[in-house]
């Protein structure tokens, strides 16, 4: 089938995702990978579109986020159970008490996928230096969570 405007498109949605999700294995970066899609659809505005530009758009972006960060695949698990909520949660506000130097180094290195020199020449800050930070902020938020806080 031939799509000739986001409308169109739009409505196979569900195939779209089912789609990114073959090529991924994970329902958040599925999502990703076709809201992506579709804002790359919206600002290029071509004038046709088939369901294997489709699938190679999402498989090739896929592929570059794995160069990208040089992951063999990419995975977010999801998370089920309150437990897991609250321990999230508990990191998060543990973070919130750090100084925002720590907080922000950490997040970098776990949130956004940088490696520690990755991270050191982006921002000229010493390797060194990042290091201890991100050291000393893992095992203060490790002596705070703990199971019996669960």
């Amino acid at each position: 089938m031939i799509y000739k405007s986001l409308e169109e498109l739009v409505k196979d949605d569900f195939k779209w995702r089912k789609m990114s999700l073959k090529i991924c294995k994970d329902e958040i970066i599925a999502d990703e990978l076709l809201h992506t899609f579709y804002e790359k659809y919206i600002s290029a505005k071509p004038k046709e579109i088939t369901g294997a530009y489709v699938y190679a758009s999402l498989s090739n972006h896929y592929k570059q986020l794995i160069k990208t960060y040089k992951f063999k695949e990419l995975t977010m698990d999801f998370i089920e159970d309150d437990e897991e909520i609250d321990v999230v949660n508990q990191i998060r506000y543990e973070l919130s008490k750090l100084h925002f130097f720590h907080r922000m180094i950490f997040e970098y290195i776990v949130d956004e996928g940088f490696s520690i020199r990755e991270l050191s020449r982006r921002t000229g800050i010493k390797f060194n230096v990042i290091q201890k930070s991100f050291k000393e902020t893992r095992e203060h938020i490790k002596s705070k969570i703990t199971n019996e806080n669960i």
